[in-house]
């Protein structure tokens, strides 16, 4: 009985996932090697980003930041392709500047609770997390970096977002 319940609860899961996925807009976002430090050693990036959506993001229209109101979500899709197979995935948003990237406190970072386990090596899947916007972020404009990684490999890509009042 629990299983059948847990099969029925996942599809519900599913569904609502792919109803705000095709609702979200699609936004503007760098690969995060075009960002690293020339002497930086990255980690080994095994994925392609094909596309990242925002709801709501009726900014994306002209190109702009996604105008996030402070105390507020967003639901934040990628579409992505790893090169490698595995079981686990973490993942996390970060505020990125210049000088170091902070981590975005208080995430579920068990990516596998937000796309499918395990990964299929070049099978393209989607990540759907919903972010919880702090009241006490101060009202600015940000490059978001987010990560999808395991023990050797990761996936990531940075967005611009402006918190509003």
């Amino acid at each position: 009985m629990a299983l059948k319940w847990r099969n029925i609860l996942a599809v519900t899961l599913a569904a609502l996932l792919c109803a705000t996925a095709a609702f979200a807009d699609v936004v503007k976002f760098t690969s995060c090697d075009a960002n690293l430090d020339e002497d930086a050693e990255p980690m080994q990036r095994n994925c392609t980003v094909q596309e990242v959506r925002i709801s709501p993001c009726p900014e994306a229209a002209k190109g702009d930041p996604c105008k996030i109101k402070r105390g507020n979500s967003a639901s934040i899709s990628v579409d992505f392709t790893p090169t490698f197979d595995d079981s686990e995935l973490s993942g996390r948003a970060y505020w990125s500047n210049q000088l170091v990237d902070l981590p975005l406190l208080g995430m579920d970072t068990q990516a596998c609770n937000y796309t499918s386990c395990p990964l299929k090596a070049n099978q393209k899947q989607t990540y759907t997390y919903n972010l919880e916007i702090s009241n006490f972020f101060p009202v600015r404009a940000y490059n978001v970096k987010w990560k999808l990684w395991n023990d050797k490999t990761e996936c990531c890509f940075v967005t611009g977002i402006k918190l509003i009042k």
